[in-house]
């Protein structure tokens, strides 16, 4: 699938379910939807003030929910589930793509990963553009994280080695099989 095709699939998408078509079309940028952003009061128990809004719900009292704490978790959710999910996944990819040495465990990440980032673009569209975004960001700190942890290794180019997300999942697979192929 194309940059474009992605893009144009998303917009559509997202008018489907009612979104601003300005909003949908910033995308990958996390920007706020429109609507009042009031500071949330949980009292004096947190845990105790979610589960107030979960009982009210699934009473069918929802006329009775806090509207600014509802809003607060469901855009916890949609960065959690979307954004965040991906990024673990493209690092923990880019991580076992970069360490040199190859251990079972390692074989097992990989997979997982790309399995977990499949699914995630699989299920949401528009994380593709996520991940194109967030490519460099990625590498940055995989990069760190390789350098930290054995000193004696050369240095991991500065640069990402993949030009795009499908560059990364073609790497991927490649390496999958390559060790797949050792160890049969």
């Amino acid at each position: 699938m194309t940059g474009n095709s992605v893009r144009e699939r998303i917009h559509e998408i997202g008018l489907s379910l009612g979104l601003p078509g300005d909003w949908v079309d910033a995308l990958p940028k996390i920007e706020l939807l429109p609507g009042d952003y009031i500071n949330t009061d949980y009292g004096t128990d947190c845990f105790l003030t979610w589960k107030r809004q979960e009982f009210l719900v699934r009473t069918g009292r929802i006329d009775e929910v806090d509207h600014a704490l509802v809003a607060e978790a469901l855009e916890d959710a949609a960065a959690a589930d979307g954004p965040k999910w991906l990024h673990r996944a493209m690092k923990d990819i880019m991580f076992v793509l970069a360490w040199p040495k190859r251990s079972y465990a390692l074989r097992v990440r990989i997979g997982l990963a790309l399995d977990h980032l499949n699914a995630c673009i699989e299920d949401s569209p528009s994380m593709a553009l996520f991940a194109e975004a967030t490519l460099d960001q990625a590498w940055k700190s995989v990069r760190y994280a390789v350098m930290e942890l054995d000193e004696s290794l050369p240095e991991p180019p500065e640069q990402r080695p993949w030009t795009s997300l499908g560059a990364l999942l073609s790497a991927t697979r490649g390496r999958i099989f390559e060790d797949t192929a050792i160890h049969q």
